[in-house]
């Protein structure tokens, strides 16, 4: 706890310079007046960009032969994001002539819009991080064990050396929230709002996330194991629960967002993302309302530079916990043999989102 407070109170030191920083350069408005751009892409094609998110990591690995163990995972992750990024870029460009732009990848309006990412991680990193504390603990209540571990965590807890503690910085701070808010801000949640239908599409998307995410269901089926059943069952049974949130939702923010559609294309952009995590159970409850701040970012500036922003800020408090907590550990040690044990993350970094 002591490390996560630590790390929030330096982030938050940084982001209030990086405000005043950018708003001494740059003094305009934070919020323009809104724009809506045109969607060329299809469904199809936006599915095309998620089976690249998630196959490209693994086909970079295997085509360079990184081993299997930390720093291969990690080495996999920094150099197929760039290769992720710019064949979804390409594959739109070359399909339905969607420009970089069109997705939310854009300087215009750099630094307002870095400015209100920072000013909203200040605004929403608190309650996000104390809803992630007592579900967190209300979980452990209901289900004693081990928690579920966040990879990065997991790599960290084992041991790392000075050049692995550099790339898991890097895949946590740019790779995973760049990817992320590409595939989730810049393709799929314009799709969902463009759409009558958009946001049951991604309520839809969401609850095959949740199953799919949770590969020990089909063991605790056979197992007949019915507490395990339940835990597996909890992401989808998140999902359910959202669906009346869903369709009160563009009443209850009617004044901000006149468009039904907006509305439940937001939802349900937020949920798919968050569930998408729902490998670290119980992390998709706290990460819905992270989701909501990014989304919400990137439709009103039409950039993905301010969710980005305030993506990366995110990520940056558990990071920087990792590190405080673990960096002076032995490297490469068993993580069964080590003597600290922290809570789980709250990062929502992950090299291929639902994986």
């Amino acid at each position: 706890m002591a490390s996560e407070i630590i790390a929030w109170l330096t982030v938050a030191a940084l982001a209030a310079a990086t405000v005043l920083f950018c708003r001494w350069l740059d003094p305009r408005p934070l919020l323009p007046p809104q724009r809506v751009r045109a969607v060329p892409w299809s469904g199809p094609e936006a599915l095309l960009a998620v089976v690249i998110v998630l196959l490209v990591p693994g086909l970079v690995r295997g085509a360079i032969g990184l081993p299997g163990h930390s720093e291969g995972e990690l080495w996999g992750v920094v150099l197929a994001a760039p290769v992720q990024a710019a064949l979804v870029l390409f594959c739109l460009y070359r399909l339905s002539g969607t420009r970089p732009y069109q997705l939310g990848v854009t300087c215009r309006r750099f630094l307002p819009n870095a400015r209100l990412g920072c000013l909203a991680w200040l605004l929403v990193t608190p309650s996000v991080l104390v809803l992630h504390g007592l579900v967190s603990y209300v979980h452990a209540e209901l289900f004693p064990g081990e928690p579920e571990v966040h990879p990065l965590e997991r790599y960290a807890r084992a041991g790392l050396t000075p050049a692995e503690w550099g790339l898991l910085a890097v895949t946590a701070l740019a790779a995973a929230p760049a990817l992320e808010e590409l595939l989730f801000r810049g393709v799929l949640q314009p799709w969902f709002i463009c759409r009558s239908q958009g946001g049951v599409a991604a309520l839809i998307g969401s609850a095959v996330f949740a199953l799919l995410s949770r590969p020990r269901l089909e063991e605790a089926l056979r197992r007949q194991d019915i507490s395990a059943i339940i835990i597996e069952l909890l992401p989808l049974a998140f999902v359910l629960a959202l669906v009346p949130l869903y369709a009160l939702a563009p009443l209850l923010v009617r004044r901000w967002l006149p468009r039904a559609e907006v509305a439940r294309g937001l939802l349900g952009t937020a949920l798919l993302f968050a569930v998408s995590h729902a490998f670290v159970w119980p992390t998709p409850v706290p990460l819905f309302v992270l989701g909501l701040a990014l989304g919400w970012l990137a439709w009103r500036t039409q950039s993905l530079v301010a969710p980005f922003v305030l993506h990366s800020l995110f990520n940056a408090v558990a990071t920087l916990a990792l590190v405080l907590t673990h960096a002076g550990e032995p490297t490469k040690g068993n993580e069964a043999t080590t003597a600290a044990r922290v809570p789980p993350g709250v990062t929502t970094s992950t090299a291929v989102p639902g994986s």
